[in-house]
Parts: structure tokens; sequence; C-alpha cells
């Protein structure tokens, strides 16, 4: 772990704030498969065994043999047969021996354990440390081991040694001694032979002696060796990664777990060796280890094996470590060596085979358990197919995944909550406590110094040291750590500078300026690296940083740390405004993958900080500050670690971190078991632990609140499922095992027990039943057991004794469909291949039907009758159906419409109508061809009135020559003064002197856009007429056309003046007879118009009738203007006509 207090709590805090990417840091990569971790082995293995296999078989027989517990009952497998662990619930409190306690609080011996009964340290509110403390207890859930008793010897050919019962001030019920129980809670075999030490304490040495527990600081550990001459001498060994063997050999000899207080390993050896292995223990004969020796394999249902432990010991070890006829013996417990008598040997003589029983048992096991390799859980699978977006992807759910960023987020991924759980459970092994771990360099952290390898000694700020070392700003800082202060202050853009001392001229150590836009509610996770001042002396590698969180709601966290610089007071100034002191102190040493957690007070159980054997301190730090010799990590990484005499240790209280394999199955948790359930155990960490403030001293700075919500909290537990093994769960190979009989209690209760009549009371025996290489068909937490191999073509199920059966059953194939052919293939499943055959696809309305693309396809029958006025359908039963309609239709005959379906038939409708209103065309219908408009010739209207003798031509009304219509138009515009609009008609000697004069004048009001444009080609035409009225009838006698535009003597006939127009012809070609016309557009009484003609081309009529009256109207596009002029006229005869308006107007 290398992270400071102040750097977790602000990743910790980055996670509970922020929900949203926080730029580019780049993340730690999850944890490997512990397929890629190779298994720790002794480099001078092959110095003592000679047949792994055969080693292997020796370690699983003594293991799981009752027959090595003193009573003949207690086996080392008795504390570890679920999971590597042991989940029983009856007398398996403790009441805090560890410290010397010796009342239980929980309850008393022999009491049964219930979910009420947990947790041991209850909170009022179970999210915060700091409510009230309901309940607390330093009593321990560990394993039921063996009664008090003294041993006297043991009995050759019975397993039961003889032993004097002692009466037990503590583990009693009325008097009546019951098994007492380990002090701490008994830790997973499974995958320990990972761990570099093992056991809560660290004390199961990595260096094996041969002889005990504690490696080469037991000095007087000695195993036989024989020499080339014969000769047996007493030698010191050191097996290195042999913890797990240094294990082995302590339970047997523990007064608490399997023997009789005073028993010896020679005494266990002449005790075994003339047993029968496993001898009142069922073996499976598919026992994957043991099967072949398996008494059962012959006789079923018979138990042992068929082979003795000296035989085993004999195939699996050197012989130099056994075959000797000398006689060892211990007079006063002082090694003597003598060659035999030829009589029979006392039970205080011994073999050499017997004299190193230890080494045997040690190493066997140790070979065994390293084959309990749990590799094969989700999480592995996951990790095998290259995690995330691999090929395994799959293998884990998102709520997993999500559990597992949770779980590896040290603060740099503020996407989810930091879990920072990888700080200790890193790696494959899921432990920093593993082999594989030292040595190794973290990746790169943005908020910490250039990481080094993992050292067996570590240093780092604990959490009294690490709150000290930095300051902590937070928007809402009550609902954080105690001491984290208001961020009342913008730090983005500022200058952040930590001075060394408190004088006001006191130098800058670090400096630098925070990135950011201040003011920003952009989510960001912005860090910051100090500069040291080089001028300063602050050491070799002086390091400092700032580090801003962000979240979405503009909520912040700001931290100003150091991690390295000499011890001092270090005043920290933002923007030139001081903020307050960090205080530098010493580091403090520890044992690497021991840590403090605040789960009980220090002083109830020193853990590494302890010492074992009497007198020897466990932790190799403080082996190293006292001077003492740590050869078991002599050239390991850290080894070389310069601790001096007032250097801070952070070991009391320090416990082994345990791999989270299969964790979901070694209930309770932690090293007194106090809490029962995996949230329990999030819910500790997410409220900063239960004693963080009573254990500051050696606490480690990871313990913090974190601020996990709820959902990420089942997350993190969903995910510690993943790390589960299914062949752990369903005890298949290498997880299988021999029968066993577990004491679980005693009948009755705390309060009354069932003496024997030695002092002791009854047993409970539980028997743990054999279980094959196959595995069981119920899981040891009772899943049952999924056997689905994803092959259709087998029926899968489980079978008792057998396992997983996947029967053949190609009908489970058959998919029902003619079309297909079905075959089942037990690697690609079932296929359905398509075919060709005739089929039917029930279908009346198909024909000819046969299987196409897996598919019976018919060819649709065709139910069209040709009628529409029938709905054509087809039934499926009934085949086609017409059914009568009553839509539009066409009977065939063009000159009708709207024709309508009827009873089946179409109905013709109502003549269509043919004209097309054009006069122009002779219309007609013809059955076949409809409507017909033929061209005439007739006289037309093209309706402009400018137009005379208008005629029909290809279907058009083709204007006539431009003139007067027969009759007067209406609506003209007349004068409103008539008086003064003089006509004057006269005929000359000779037509050339025909005279014409109108004049309308004081009209009515006219705009000059009423004129139209007769100026240009195309524009307006004018025409001028004179009707003469006889009895009321108009007779035309004048028209005049005055075409637009054109030439007149080489100029333009038409000219525009003023308001209006003027036309000038002098020759009167242009329009014949008219030469002059003005045309001016005014208001009401001020417009006018004149017309001035001569010539040939104006028809004269004298007299003329006047009855009633002569019109004259001049006719634009659409507009006209007109006089009338009623008798008397001032002339009208002789060839003259002339008179002023009276009056009149259309």
């Amino acid at each position: 772990m290398k992270r400071t207090l102040p750097a977790l709590l602000a990743a910790a805090l980055a996670g509970a704030l922020l929900g949203a990417p926080a730029g580019a840091q780049v993340l730690p990569p999850p944890p490997p498969s512990l397929k890629t971790v190779p298994v720790p082995e002794p480099s001078n293995l092959a110095r003592f065994v000679r047949n792994r296999p055969a080693a292997i078989a020796l370690g699983k027989a003594l293991f799981w043999d009752m027959q090595v517990g003193s009573d003949g009952i207690q086996a080392c497998a008795s504390c570890h047969f679920h999971s590597g662990a042991d989940n029983r619930t009856k007398n398996q409190l403790n009441p805090g021996t560890a410290h010397g306690a010796t009342t239980f609080e929980v309850a008393g011996p022999n009491h049964t354990l219930a979910e009420t009964d947990f947790p041991f340290h209850r909170l009022g509110d179970p999210a915060s440390r700091f409510s009230p403390v309901l309940f607390d207890s330093d009593d321990v859930v560990s394993s039921q081991g063996v009664f008090r008793k003294k041993f006297a010897d043991i009995v050759p050919g019975r397993a039961q040694e003889m032993c004097s019962s002692v009466p037990d001030p503590i583990w009693s019920v009325g008097g009546t001694n019951v098994r007492r129980v380990a002090p701490r809670n008994t830790p997973s075999v499974i995958n320990a032979i990972f761990n570099f030490r093992n056991l809560w304490n660290g004390r199961g040495n990595a260096v094996f002696n041969g002889v005990s527990t504690f490696g080469p600081r037991d000095a007087a550990a000695r195993v036989l060796e024989v020499q080339p001459d014969g000769s047996v001498l007493a030698v010191p060994v050191a097996i290195d990664h042999g913890s797990v063997a240094s294990v082995a050999v302590g339970p047997p000899l523990s007064a608490d777990l399997m023997s009789c207080a005073g028993r010896t390993w020679p005494k266990i050896g002449k005790k075994l060796l003339g047993l029968t292995p496993l001898g009142r223990q069922v073996v499976d004969p598919h026992d994957s280890v043991l099967g072949p020796l398996a008494t059962s394999a012959r006789t079923p249902g018979a138990p042992g094996l068929r082979v003795s432990y000296t035989t085993l010991i004999q195939d699996a070890f050197q012989p130099p470590y056994w075959k000797s006829p000398k006689v060892v013996t211990f007079p006063l417990g002082v090694l003597s060596i003598a060659d035999p008598t030829g009589t029979p040997l006392t039970t205080d003589q011994f073999t050499v085979m017997e004299a190193n029983f230890s080494l045997f048992f040690g190493l066997a096991v140790q070979l065994y358990q390293a084959t309990l390799v749990s590799d094969d859980s989700p999480f592995d699978r996951f990790m095998d197919g290259g995690g995330e977006g691999g090929a395994t992807t799959n293998a884990l759910t998102p709520e997993q995944k999500l559990g597992l960023a949770v779980f590896t987020n040290v603060g740099l991924n503020p996407l989810v909550g930091a879990g920072g759980c990888i700080g200790c459970h890193a790696g494959a092994e899921f432990t920093v406590a593993s082999t594989n771990r030292i040595g190794l360099v973290e990746p790169p952290d943005p908020l910490a110094p250039p990481p080094v390898a993992e050292g067996v000694i570590e240093h780092m700020a604990m959490a009294v040291q690490g709150a000290l070392r930095a300051l902590v700003f937070a928007t809402h800082p009550a609902a954080l750590e105690p001491g984290t202060l208001p961020l009342d202050f913008e730090p983005r853009g500022e200058l952040i500078e930590l001075r060394q001392g408190t004088a006001p001229d006191a130098p800058v150590a670090f400096s630098g300026v925070l990135p950011g836009v201040p003011g920003s509610c952009e989510v960001a996770l912005l860090p910051l690296v100090l500069a040291p001042n080089p001028a300063l002396a602050l050491g070799p590698q002086p390091f400092a940083t700032a580090a801003l969180t962000v979240a979405p709601d503009c909520t912040a966290l700001f931290e100003v740390a150091i991690r390295v610089a000499p011890p001092g007071d270090y005043p920290v100034a933002v923007g030139g405004l001081p903020r307050g002191v960090i205080t530098v102190v010493p580091d403090a040493f520890y044992d690497a993958g021991f840590y403090n957690i605040g789960v009980r007070p220090t002083a109830e159980d020193l853990g590494v900080g302890g010492e074992a054997p009497v007198g020897e301190p466990l932790a190799f730090a403080r082996r190293l500050q006292l001077g003492l010799p740590t050869p078991e990590i002599v050239g390991l990484a850290g080894a070389d670690a310069v601790i001096g005499p007032t250097d801070p240790l952070a070991v009391e209280g320090a416990l082994k971190t345990p791999s989270l394999r299969n964790v979901e199955l070694t209930a309770p948790y932690f090293h007194n078991g106090g809490l029962a359930t995996l949230e329990q155990v999030l819910e500790f960490y997410n409220r900063g632990g239960d004693f963080h403030e009573l254990n500051l001293p050696t606490l480690d700075a990871a313990i913090l609140v974190l601020g996990l919500t709820a959902e990420e909290r089942a997350a993190v537990v969903a995910f510690l499922h993943a790390l589960t093994d299914d062949r752990v769960r369903f005890e298949q190979a290498p997880f299988d095992h021999p029968q066993l009989f577990v004491p679980n209690g005693h009948p009755g209760d705390e309060g009354s027990v069932t003496d024997t009549g030695t002092g002791a009371a009854t047993d409970a025996l539980v028997e743990v039943a054999a279980v094959d290489a196959a595995g069981g068909c119920v899981g040891i937490d009772g899943q049952p057991r999924g056997c689905d191999d994803h092959n259709p073509c087998t029926t899968d199920s489980c079978q008792p004794g057998v396992g997983c059966v996947n029967v053949p059953n190609p009908l489970s194939c058959d998919d029902g469909n003619p079309c297909t052919d079905d075959s089942c293939d037990p690697v690609s499943g079932c296929a359905h291949n398509a075919n060709t055959r005739t089929c039917s696809d029930g279908n009346a309305c198909t024909a000819g039907d046969r299987c196409r693309a897996s598919v019976c396809v018919g060819t649709p029958i065709g139910c069209d009758d040709g009628n529409p006025c029938t709905e054509d359908s087809c039934d499926a039963v009934l085949g086609c159906v017409h059914t009568p309609n009553t839509r539009l239709c066409n009977d065939g005959n063009a000159c009708t419409t709207g024709d309508r379906c009827a009873a089946g038939t179409c109905q013709g409708g109502p003549p269509l109508d043919c004209d097309d209103g054009n006069g122009c065309t002779d219309d007609l219908c013809d059955p076949v061809t409809a409507c017909a408009h033929v061209p005439n010739t007739r006289a037309c209207d093209d309706g402009d009135p400018r137009t005379v003798l208008d005629h029909c031509e290809a279907g058009l009304c083709v204007p006539g020559p431009l003139g007067c219509p027969a009759a007067p138009v209406d609506g003209c515009r007349v004068s409103l003064e008539p008086q003064n609009s003089p006509l004057m008609l006269k005929k000359g000697i000779a037509d050339a002197r025909n005279r014409l004069t109108w004049r309308w004048q004081n009209g009515q009001a006219t705009r000059k856009a009423d004129f139209g444009d007769p100026a240009v080609d195309g524009g307006t035409n004018y025409a001028l007429c004179v009707y003469d009225e006889e009895q009321g009838v108009p007779r035309l006698v004048m028209s005049r056309g005055l075409p637009a535009g054109g030439t007149c003597g080489g100029v333009a006939c038409w000219r525009e003046v003023g308001t209006g127009f003027s036309y000038r012809d002098r020759a009167a070609t242009h329009a014949p007879g008219l030469m002059t016309v003005t045309l001016r557009a005014g208001p009401d009484g001020l417009s006018m118009i004149s017309v001035v003609g001569r010539g040939g081309g104006l028809e004269m009529l004298s007299p003329l009738h006047q009855d009633p009256a002569v019109e004259v109207q001049l006719i634009g596009d659409g507009v006209c203007w007109q006089s009338d002029y009623r008798p008397p006229a001032l002339a009208n005869g002789g060839g003259t006509f002339r008179d002023i308006g009276e009056g009149g107007g259309g």
C-alpha cells in the first residue's frame, strides 16, 4: 500500500462525490487470473521429496485423518472442511484469550450462533462509527478443538491416546468440560500456498525448519539425517517457501486444537505408523488422489487405505530421512541415537521415520495444499478472455463489473466510488501478503511518488501520521472524516505554497499553480505535483501534492498533502492566504501484508506485533529494529530497511490480509469472526472501521469513511461472489475429500450438557460425507449444482457419487419441422439442415407445397375471378371465396359514369356529360372512346368587343379584325358635363374629305393605368364605335380600330405624355380615317378624350335616326368611355351630323 491517509481520503471522497469522468487519468488494471501465478515451491524440495504424487497422497491422507488428533476425532480438516475453513455454529466461541480474557459476552460455551448474535460491535447507525454503541464484545468466533487434557502416552494400534482430563475454567458448562475453541477465526487453507507467511499473526514462518511453526526462530529445531556411513545426525534444515508446512506442524501439538497437552511429534509418528491411514473414514474409490489407494475400491463402503503410512513415506521421501535401523530416544528431552538391540521398541523409543514425522507431515501437507488452488472462478474466466470487452466479458454480470470498478478504484476513477480494496487485496491472490507481491512494482499513481518494488518491510504514514500530513477541505466537511475543513475558497488558478517552518521569513519548500478554470462546475479530478525548492535540503525524493475533485453539482474536495519531506511544520498558503499547517512526522515501518484496520482495539490482539515463540518478535520490522536475525527475508526487496531505535513501527494490532477468493463461503469474517455477512463487512469499511480513533497510532491509512452508496456496496458484494470457484462450492477435484466426522458442540446448550463420566461432555458428531473427484450435486452452501453443458443434444443432471451427467438425447433436437433433417453434434449442438421434400403447409390456398430453406412453401393458388364486383380471397380451409361488393366499377360503356357493383355485376350509372363548354366544338359520346369534341367553323365571340367577325378554327375561337361590337358595351364612363362633349360627322364632296370630331370632356375619374399602354407594340388596342338607335335598337354606323404601337410617318404613332397618351397620324393610314387621339387621365371632371379623323376610312350615314340617341364609345382593354347624343341634334342632314352630349351613357 503506497497511499497516504489524506490521499486515500481524497480518493475515496472523490469516488463518493463524483459521477462523471475526471480527465485522462490512467487507471490501474484489474488483478489477473490466478492461472497466471506460479505456485510457490521450495527451491530445495528435491533434497527431501523424491515422488511428488506419493507425497501429495500422503499429505491428503494426513490432513483428513481423524486419527491424528489425540482423541482420534480431531483432524486438521476438522477446522478446514468447508471451503478450506469452518462453518460450524455450535460451541465456536472464544472469550478473547488472545489478550487473556475469560469472560463470554455473546453467549457461553456450547452456544449455537444465530444471525442475531452479529455483529459483535453493534452501532445505532451501521453507517457511522460515531453512532451509539449498542453492544460490544471481545469474543471470537473460531473453531472448536479438543477437551482440556494432559497427555500420558499413545496406545499402539489405537487412535485414541491415554490422556487425563483437566478441569477447564473457561470451556465448561455446569462443571463439565466442553471442547476448547481457538483464539482466532479459522482462515481457509485454499490458496494458502500463495502466502509468504500464514496465519493471522504470520507465525507460520516462510522457512520450514522440519519440526515447528517458527522456522529459524526455533534454534533447537533439528531433523535426523542418515549419513552415507549409516550414522544419523541431527541437522537444521531451512526449506524456503515453506510457510504452509510450518503451519501444518502446529495444530497437531496444540492443546487447544488437536492434542492432549504434552504430546510430541515422535509420539504422533509412532501412533500413525501403526494405524491404517484413514482407518475410520470412507474414502471414495473415485477420489482424485486417494481413489486408487482406497479400500473401498475393492470392498465398497470399507474405510481406510490399502497402503500404510510407512509405505507412503518411503515412496514419497528421500531415504536419508527414514531409512535407518537406529533407535531414537529423548531422555529428559535430550536427543539420543543408538543402535537397535533386537527387542521391540517401547512407546518411548522411535525409529528415524517416527522421529522425523514432523518433516514428512509438514512437507506432505504443503504439497497437498499446493494443489488446492481455486483459479477457475467467474473472475478468472473473465480475465482469461481479456477482461472487459474480451472473449469472456460476459463471465461477470454488469453488477459484478461495477463492483470490480469500485473494488479497484483508489481514487483515479471518479465514475464510481473509491473502495480502495485493491490496496490490500491486490494481485490475482487478492492479498498483498502473497509471495508473488514481493519485488512487484505497482502502476504509477499521480498522487504518489514514483513506484518502487514491494518489499517484505514497507514504510508509510499511518492514519495518525497521515492525518497531520495533509489539509483536506470540502464543500460539506461535516459528512467526511473529522478534521476536514470547509472549502470556502477557490483554489483553481491559485498559487499553492508550502513553507518550511513557521517563521515569517520561512522559505517556500513546495509550490505550484493548481490547474482548472475558476468557478467551473465541470466534473474534474485535478492532481498537481508541487515542485520542491531545489535550494532546500528536502531529501533525495521530496514529494508533495495538491488535488481538487469537482462533482456535477459543483460540490468539491481539495487536498494538499506532503508524502516525503523532512519532519517539521509546513504552513500552507493558497493564493497568498494562510489555510493551515501540515506537520510531517516520520513514516512508520511495517511488515507488508499486515495491517491494523480497526476491527478490535489493538491491545486485544497484537497480531504480528506479538511474539511467537515467547521472546521472539514476529514482525520483521521489529526484529530489524532490535538487531535480531531475519534469515527468512535475506535477499528480498525491503529486507535491507534501516530502522532506527526510535523510528515508529506499525505492527501492533496488524494482522495478515486474507485472500478474498471463495470469501462468499467462509463466513464469519475478520480475525475475530465478528461479522456474519459480506454486507456487514462493506458497512464496516464504509464507516472507517470500528476502533478507528482508538487504534490511530498503528491504524492503516486506508481505513476511513469511503462514502460508497448502497448500490456500490451491493456491487462489491456481488463481485466478491464472482471470486468463488464452483469446484470449491461443489467439492470437485482437487477439493474432493474423504469422509469426516466433526464435533459440532455437545447435546444440550450453554446451560447444560451431558457428562460422559470422564469430566467431558458427550460429543455431537456431524458427518461430512466423502466426495469423489466429480463433486457433489449440492454445494456446501446448499446451492444446487447446475450441470447444463450448453449442449441441447444431452439431458443434463447431477447424480450423487457421479457428479454431472450429460446423456446424449438426439430426440431433443427434433424441432418438429418436416423441412429440416435434425441431427445432434456434441460439440456444435443441434443441427437442423434444410431439405427439399414435398410437404403440406395445411393451407388450402396453396398448391405444390415443397420444403424450401427449412420452410414448407406452397405456390399460392389464383382466386381472381376477373370480376371487379367480387372480393376475391382465399380461406386456408375453404379455398377461394368470391364475395360481392359495392365498389365503383366500369361497365364497359364509356358513355356512363359512376358505375357501381351490385349483386356481383357492374351496373352503369348516369350518362356522361360531354359538353366541354366550347362553342367551337361539336360534342358527342362514343361507347368505346367516350367523349369526342369535333372542331367546327361556326361564328364565335372571342370575348373582346374590339374584334369583329370572330370564327371557330381548330376548336378555338379566332379573333376577327379590330373593330367594334355590334351593340354598345355596358359600364362605360361618361362625361359629368355632357354639354361639353361635342360630336361632328361630316361627309365631304369626296370620301377623302370626310371628317370626324369627338371630344369627351369633364369625364368621370380616370387613372392613367386605365388607359393601359398603347404606346408599345402588343399594348392596349382601342376601337372607336358610333351607334345609331332606331326605335331603341342600336346599329353600328362607324367602326374604327386603333391598334397599339406602330410607326406613323417614321415616328411612333403613340407617345406617352403627362397623364396620358397622344396618337398622331397625319396620313390617317395606320388606323384608316383617324389622325389624332388624346387620352388624358384626371379626377372627376378633369379627365378628357379627343378624337379627330379625316378621310375615306370614315363611314358616313346621313341623316341618323337618333331614336332615341346616337352613342359614341371608345373601347379599351376592359375600360370604355361614352357620350350619348339625343334629339334634337344641332344638325342632322345634308351629310352632316353635329350635336353636343345630353347625358345618357350606358
